[in-house]
């Protein structure tokens, strides 16, 4: 809450009775008061006010971390003014086997979370390599030809929605994901935040995700 505090005003307030457990020589007591400040600060920091939608113009950062008891990560945005804003949380309990690790590997199960992160550069380099995608690709760019390929047809179908951003092929606003980063892609729209990453299994155009 440190960082988070600067875009929620008034957060000491719903914060104070936490805080007050931190005290010194006050009894530890997890009272009603207590669970509504953690419930609202919960709230708070997944709501609009601190969360903000994927751009793929941004840079992205991905931080991990690990305490005895369980595993965290951000995925965040560095903005144009140089400050992180989060687009979604993920996080899981150890189990007991996990919870007795020494803390260095309790951090490395925290970063086996960091192959989540898909870039522009991989998904553009894929992109190329596929040899569907790639012929779309040409498509896209210089024009579309009739074509009985079957494996062309669904894009074809689809030719006045594609187009290309930042060299990987866009249907709409969503990017087409080639077929090496599907589960990859899965894995990530299982761990964000739900309802700020969201996944369409198109029936024809494979997978295609939306930030």
């Amino acid at each position: 809450m440190n960082y988070y505090h600067k875009f929620l005003p008034n957060i000491s307030s719903v914060v104070r009775p936490l805080h007050r457990l931190l005290e010194k020589d006050v009894k530890w007591d997890w009272n009603e008061e207590c669970k509504v400040s953690f419930k609202r600060v919960k709230d708070l920091v997944t709501s609009e006010q601190v969360l903000c939608h994927y751009d793929p113009e941004l840079p992205i950062r991905l931080a991990c971390d690990a305490s005895p008891f369980g595993l965290g990560v951000v995925l965040s945005h560095k903005m144009l003014d140089r400050m992180e804003r989060p687009i979604a949380f993920a996080s899981r309990s150890l189990n007991k086997a996990e919870r007795d690790y020494v803390q260095s590997n309790r951090q490395r199960s925290s970063r086996q979370l960091e192959h989540l992160s898909l870039t522009n550069n991989n998904i553009r380099r894929e992109t190329a390599s596929d040899k569907t995608l790639s012929r779309v690709y040409e498509f896209v760019q210089k024009g579309w030809t009739v074509n009985d390929d079957i494996d062309l047809k669904p894009y074809f179908n689809q030719k006045n929605a594609l187009s290309i951003s930042q060299g990987c092929l866009q249907w709409g606003k969503r990017t087409i994901v080639p077929k090496k980063f599907r589960q990859q892609t899965l894995e990530l729209l299982h761990y964000a935040h739900p309802g700020v990453v969201k996944m369409i299994i198109g029936k024809e155009l494979r997978m295609v995700a939306t930030y």
